[in-house]
């Protein structure tokens, strides 16, 4: 089981990272130096670590927002992700290259998929997908980032990415609502468990978590607790939200 106990508590990742089980989101964050102050403020409140991507657009302000804050960038683990226009080996190690030039850093913590190609919109959707997390195995093997994974795949695409992946996915990041709890819930019960630690981000454009119930976030996370590993990335639009959630994990719970 796993123990929050505050905003620096790890899970275990497959090959030994250690993952901070809770991240300061910044999707929707401008490209302005409110981005930059929000994350200083939220690694100075406890935060340790900043979930971001190259879609983002504002991967020079949180680079900037890591500089400032004075914590050793060793006790900060950073995330980014590789955007749809660059599902392509050699497309994907410039983007990689492009994001820690953006951010002003010299490795990463975890590096996802943003999206999977989708079957549906491409032919070749499954070669899109094998070529990009090829790219990633590269990285992780030259020791660029120390951990790889997706993001909003789902089993059918995981499925099939594990047919040519020569390193599985050690994370999967998902956007929660209540059908993607379903979805982690029948997985479990069918015992088809899968290496990697599930992320959740927050489900609402509002700043409120969603789960179907009006319950908020302890519940939400507690909806990956079938899997035992959980992390939950949250948003915050000023510095006071984020020290204030920080300033509540005392009282974090087990999942």
């Amino acid at each position: 089981m796993y123990e929050f106990n505050n905003l620096s508590s790890v899970i275990t990742l497959s090959n030994g990272v250690g993952l901070p089980g809770v991240g300061y989101g910044t999707w929707r964050s401008p490209d302005s130096e409110l981005t930059s102050e929000c994350v200083t403020a939220a690694l100075k409140a406890g935060y340790r670590h900043i979930d971001g991507a190259a879609v983002y657009r504002n991967e020079t302000r949180v680079g900037q927002g890591i500089r400032d804050s004075g914590v050793a960038r060793e006790k900060i683990f950073v995330t980014s992700k590789l955007w749809n226009t660059c599902r392509n080996y050699d497309k994907a190690l410039r983007a990689f290259d492009d994001t820690l030039s953006d951010l002003g850093l010299d490795y990463l913590d975890l590096y996802l998929i943003h999206w999977p190609a989708g079957k549906n919109v491409y032919t070749d959707w499954a070669q899109q997908n094998s070529e990009a997390w090829r790219a990633l195995e590269k990285l992780y093997r030259d020791g660029r980032v120390k951990a790889i994974g997706v993001s909003n795949f789902t089993p059918f695409y995981l499925k099939e990415l594990f047919k040519t992946a020569q390193i599985k996915p050690m994370v999967n990041q998902i956007r929660y609502y209540a059908f993607v709890a379903a979805i982690v819930r029948r997985r479990a019960n069918a015992r088809d468990r899968y290496d990697y630690v599930v992320v959740v981000r927050q489900g609402g454009g509002d700043g409120k978590e969603r789960n179907g119930d009006g319950k908020g976030s302890r519940q939400y996370r507690r909806y990956g607790g079938v899997q035992r590993q959980l992390c939950a990335v949250r948003r915050y639009g000023d510095e006071t939200h984020a020290k204030d959630y920080a300033d509540r994990q005392s009282g974090c719970h087990s999942v």
